[in-house]
């Protein structure tokens, strides 16, 4: 789903909560009862959850792209952050460094994701 049609069935979800509030009468206009709070919450707490997923995937992939090719990264890294007429040569340790920091992303990703379903 786009985040465009997340935020919309969110939204559209927590105004019909509102209508529905049966301590206030439903009044969505005025609606003041501590249940708005409550699922103000909620709708903070799936956004969040939808960021977090986003960011486990982000970190997967660019982890896996690191640990797969760690000098064409580092390259790249290097060429964006320099002038041109700077050169550097790495040490080997360097892309073996770069290797290892892929694959931790990487296992961070899939540990965070696994603490998240053993949660629920």
């Amino acid at each position: 789903m786009s985040s465009a049609g997340w935020k919309h069935s969110i939204v559209a979800e927590y105004n019909a909560r509102i209508q529905q509030c049966a301590h206030c009468g439903g009044d969505g206009n005025k609606h003041t009862c501590f249940q708005t709070g409550r699922i103000l919450a909620d709708y903070l707490l799936a956004a969040a959850k939808f960021w977090t997923m986003i960011l486990r995937i982000v970190l997967a992939v660019f982890g896996l792209i690191e640990l797969l090719f760690p000098r064409q990264v580092i390259d790249y890294m290097m060429d964006i952050t320099t002038t041109e007429e700077a050169t550097f040569e790495f040490k080997p340790w360097v892309y073996k460094l770069a290797r290892l920091e892929g694959f931790a992303f990487v296992l961070i990703a899939f540990w965070w994701s696994k603490n998240r379903t053993e949660g629920n």
